[in-house]
């Protein structure tokens, strides 16, 4: 195997990678949109209903689904953008990690 056979097979291996945690936080996506659609529907309901105190916690338990469904919307995208940069860089590594270029092109 050669070196660049060796850098396009790491940076592959890497995308994969990065791809199954893509699909890990897209089949997780569901569950949190339903969370947030009951935390709403609480959030819409509850003012006044069940006192003060339940109020608190609703508006609590709301944002923190809201924080959970960007936090992983995000991460679908870094995930995914990072995962295409790997695909798309593998053939330039060998040109930035190959020293023996780098010094006979020093030497000339």
């Amino acid at each position: 195997m050669t070196y660049l056979q060796a850098a396009r097979l790491a940076c592959r291996i890497a995308s994969c990678y990065l791809l199954f945690w893509v699909i890990a936080d897209l089949i997780s996506l569901p569950a949190e949109l339903i969370t947030l659609h009951h935390d709403w529907d609480l959030f819409r309901l509850a003012p006044g209903a069940l006192g003060p105190n339940y109020e608190k916690d609703v508006v609590y338990f709301f944002r923190l689904a809201v924080i959970h469904l960007a936090t992983n919307v995000l991460e679908i995208a870094l995930w995914s953008a990072l995962a295409l940069w790997f695909v798309h860089f593998g053939p330039k590594l060998r040109g930035l990690l190959d020293v023996s270029e780098q010094v006979e092109s020093t030497e000339t």
